[in-house]
């Protein structure tokens, strides 16, 4: 084993004193950030002492399962199976919040209120989002910590960004319902929406929630911010005239684990998925995704919209949604995966099939409501919340204000619900 391997496995096992534990297994990981840096972590899984010549799949209860920061030695996550620690080492006194708060400082070098705040807290659980002094981020980062009656810790997992000055474009928020009315408006929309439990559809208005920029009142989607890595906006329509006569299209099976050696982990050699695609890889990625839906989809000819393309797991993947929307709240998607070197299709993922199992649910009534007045009922009910947005273009957070709304109206009859509801 690498010596370098060795020192974060010991570190680890010291830290959380694991003495009662066998090291089971350990692998490297390796991810891109927003802003397309690598970083690399090990994982590591102690068994009980007691457990350690069990053959089962699972891990037993008991089990450590531990990943650091290959860089900075940060601690990302430990989790003790079904909640039951034979370890020790951190302890704390359950009653004393502050103490356990200070704790999550000192390990994450962030300040609890100016970095982090608490969201939700249940027995022996705290749950944080991240912020920068006190506004959340998004897309979002957390943090979790839980421990038992008597203080063992069970759970601390850091999935925080903690961006430094220069990531953070500070502005004073501006942003107010009363000067956003006609947008939110805009962003009042008719769905057929399921309620699963009862198998039927509701004719709805709802509100989109959208980002909205400080400064310019711009429109973010949320759609276009909410995938945590770099990707190119393409928004093109595909066309073609006939299918593609070239090879027929054949499946691959596509492997999404990577096997990372401690040397590219501590040297921190750059990821595949950090490369930056070249306009001619681009064009050569739409002209295989074209090739294939003139293949598999030959009479959708203008019906998909190649929206994104990006990098991950060491395959390019390609994003299409349909061009004209249907009416539905759930939209027909399809990825597809082409491997990075040929540039060619290896396989696909359309969600056409989880669709059309909701879509055999009973009918929706008619719709009796226009846009006017499910706008009145829920405009008392809409939210704007400051947020600070990546943008990653100009690899910076950006201040925005999120509009959304928790509820929606029934069409046929007025009523106004939760959307958790459905």
């Amino acid at each position: 084993m690498d010596t370098r391997t060795r020192a974060l496995i010991d570190f680890v096992q010291e830290k959380f004193g694991l003495d009662q534990y066998v090291l089971k297994t350990h692998q490297f990981y390796r991810q891109v950030t927003l802003f397309n840096e690598t970083v690399y972590s090990l994982s590591m899984e102690w068994l009980p002492n007691h457990a350690a010549g069990s053959d089962e799949d699972l891990n037993p209860a008991g089990t450590a399962v531990a990943e650091i920061d290959v860089t900075t030695r940060k601690i990302k996550s430990i989790i003790f199976v079904e909640d039951h620690s034979f370890a020790n080492g951190i302890g704390f006194d359950s009653r004393d919040h502050k103490a356990i708060i200070n704790w999550v400082e000192k390990e994450t070098g962030l300040t609890y209120g100016r970095h982090f705040q608490l969201e939700k807290e249940e027995k022996g659980h705290l749950y944080f989002y991240e912020c920068i002094d006190g506004i959340k981020l998004f897309p979002p980062g957390d943090l979790e910590i839980q421990w038992d009656a008597a203080g063992r810790l069970l759970t601390f997992t850091n999935n925080t960004r903690h961006p430094d000055k220069t990531q953070i474009k500070k502005e004073v928020y501006a942003l107010n319902l009363e000067k956003l009315g006609n947008l939110a408006k805009k962003q009042l929309s008719f769905f057929n929406a399921p309620m699963v439990e009862h198998e039927k559809m509701v004719p709805l208005y709802a509100v989109e929630e959208t980002f909205v920029s400080n400064t310019e009142q711009e429109i973010i989607p949320y759609q276009s911010v909410l995938l945590e890595k770099p990707y190119i906006a393409r928004n093109q329509v595909m066309f073609w005239e006939a299918p593609y006569a070239g090879k027929a299209f054949e499946e691959k099976e596509i492997q999404l684990t990577e096997t990372i050696t401690s040397e590219q982990a501590f040297s921190g050699e750059p990821s595949p998925d950090a490369q930056r695609m070249t306009l001619s890889e681009q064009e050569r990625c739409v002209t295989s995704v074209q090739a294939f839906l003139s293949q598999k989809y030959p009479d959708d000819s203008g019906k998909w919209t190649l929206k994104q393309i990006y990098r991950d797991k060491g395959y390019i993947h390609a994003v299409l949604r349909r061009t004209q929307q249907s009416g539905f709240i759930l939209q027909r998607k399809l990825v597809i995966f082409l491997d990075r070197l040929s540039l060619s299709v290896c396989n696909f993922i359309d969600n056409k099939l989880m669709i059309d199992s909701i879509m055999g649910f009973q009918p929706s009534a008619g719709r009796t409501l226009t846009k006017e007045q499910a706008y009145e009922k829920l405009a008392p009910l809409l939210e704007l919340e400051p947020y600070y947005v990546c943008d990653r273009n100009a690899h910076q957070f950006m201040l925005c204000g999120k509009l959304d709304c928790r509820c929606g109206v029934d069409a046929s009859n007025g009523k106004v619900f939760t959307l958790d509801a459905l």
